[in-house]
């Protein structure tokens, strides 16, 4: 699992602990297993060999051909 932080833990609307707690969320669904190295971002979940980030302005910039979200 791959995951990002776009704000540090000293400014105030930190989102590090809000992406620990959905990459261990992710981590632990039994529709992630086997589907090799994930990457959550933005919440959204892609597999990382085909995640590209598209713009570097944008907040939802990191897409992929196939989502990964467990079902």
């Amino acid at each position: 699992m791959m995951m990002a932080s776009m704000r540090p833990a000293t400014v105030i609307g930190a989102d590090a602990p809000a992406n620990l707690h959905s990459g261990v969320a992710v981590a632990a669904h039994p529709g992630a297993t086997e589907r090799g190295v994930l990457v959550l971002l933005n919440d959204d979940v892609h597999y990382a060999r085909e995640t590209t980030k598209t713009n570097g302005a944008k907040l939802d910039t990191f897409n992929s051909l196939n989502e990964a979200r467990p079902e």
